[in-house]
């Protein structure tokens, strides 16, 4: 009986040591929708001529899509643009989600309207970008 309990503290203590030995990723669970969302438009924000008037498109409008730590976004946003004059955009985001508990991400693909940023990486959107 003493053997046994022994085992089972040893158990114990080796399981507790190798948690806080490895490292699990931060997202285990599947990222909420407007999560994915507030992080595809901080980066539309920074590639505007004038992110202060940019208003983007209400959540129920996006589409998001999340494949394992890969998310992409799509919707809209209507922003000034050099002359002053307010236009609407869409905009595909593709994002690696890192923490998003902490709203961290990188980016991979971006494009707005004509605009392209990075190369867009996951077949397994293919179909939802044409």
């Amino acid at each position: 009986q003493e053997k046994r309990w022994r085992l089972v503290a040893v158990v114990f203590v080796a399981l507790f040591i190798l948690g806080s030995i490895v490292d699990f990723p931060a997202h285990t669970s599947k990222p909420r929708r407007s999560t994915c969302i507030v992080m595809a438009e901080d980066y539309v924000s920074r590639a505007l001529k004038a992110p202060s008037t940019a208003e983007f498109c209400p959540s129920y409008n996006c589409m998001v899509s999340v494949a394992g730590d890969i998310a992409l976004v799509k919707g809209y946003v209507d922003s000034q643009n050099g002359f002053g004059a307010m236009l609407r955009s869409n905009y595909t985001v593709e994002i690696k989600l890192i923490d998003t508990s902490k709203y961290s991400s990188e980016l991979i693909y971006m494009k707005i309207g004509d605009r392209e940023y990075g190369t867009y990486q996951s077949a397994a959107f293919k179909l939802l970008n044409d």
